[in-house]
């Protein structure tokens, strides 16, 4: 019975803690508090809604984690595709800028020719 009276006292200290735990947002320290406290009395109406409480506001703060994380992806991804469309057009604009060069000298090298010609003419 001495121990019984010594936890009794205890008990608020008990929904406190797990209480305090979440409005600090420690989830995971909240529940494993109320949990204990549940061991000692399975029964307690306060401490069975509290963790119910809790472990829905886990599963919401997990749902809101996945949902950034899937955002920050496709942010990546999109930011990926930008960069490679970027990329290719760089790159094409290089290989146009190249060929008129060379379409340039061809064109430079065939007007020479002409002009050698007619001045041998």
């Amino acid at each position: 019975m001495r121990f019984r009276c010594r936890f009794l006292d205890k008990r608020p200290t008990i929904i406190f803690t797990g209480a305090r735990s979440y409005i600090d947002s420690k989830l995971d320290d909240a529940i494993a508090k109320v949990q204990r406290g549940l061991e000692i009395e399975p029964d307690n109406p306060k401490l069975q809604a509290l963790l119910t409480k809790l472990k829905e506001q886990k599963e919401q703060q997990q749902q809101q984690q996945q949902q950034q994380q899937n955002q920050q992806n496709q942010q990546d991804q999109n930011q990926d595709q930008q960069n490679q469309q970027n990329q290719d057009q760089q790159q094409k604009e290089q290989q146009e800028q190249q060929q008129n060069q060379e379409d340039q000298q061809q064109q430079d090298e065939e007007k020479e020719q002409e002009q050698q010609q007619n001045r041998k003419i």
